[in-house]
């Protein structure tokens, strides 16, 4: 199982996902609809490119910070995520829906940043926006 590079496990109901800590080829990763709250053991797989983690329980995303290889990343529908700690230099679409996010200060730490899908969250202002230079497409309904 080690040499995975795409894996989707949904509608599950999984919580911990420590044994994918061991695969180091993993590029694309879905887990949508699933339990999970703790994302560390992505921390250590650097090849990961496209990662889905819509409909969980995550608070915390800094275990995908610094990925060098992440260009798309999908977390809408946690009710309690804090995007803040997220920074990478690649991400070039994120899409958060419905994940009570309150300001966009997150934007200052991925200046790859193209494409941003955040509707049904709770932005009162659009301070930061400035920090997205390479931003094409924002949507906030």
């Amino acid at each position: 199982m080690p040499n995975i590079e795409v894996l989707g496990i949904g509608f599950t109901k999984i919580k911990d996902i420590r044994p994918l800590a061991q695969l180091k080829n993993l590029e694309s990763l879905n887990l949508d609809y699933n339990e999970i709250s703790d994302i560390s053991a992505l921390s250590n797989l650097s090849n990961l490119q496209a990662v889905s983690l819509e409909h969980n329980q995550l608070q915390d995303v800094s275990a995908l910070a610094q990925k060098a290889h992440l260009t798309r990343l999908f977390l809408s529908n946690n009710p309690n995520l804090d995007i803040n700690s997220l920074k990478t230099l690649a991400l070039a679409e994120l899409t958060v829906n419905e994940s009570n996010i309150q300001n966009l200060n997150f934007l200052k730490n991925n200046p790859a940043l193209t494409s941003i899908t955040m509707s049904g969250n709770r932005l009162t202002s659009l301070a930061g926006i400035e920090a997205a230079k390479n931003l094409t497409s924002f949507t906030a309904a």
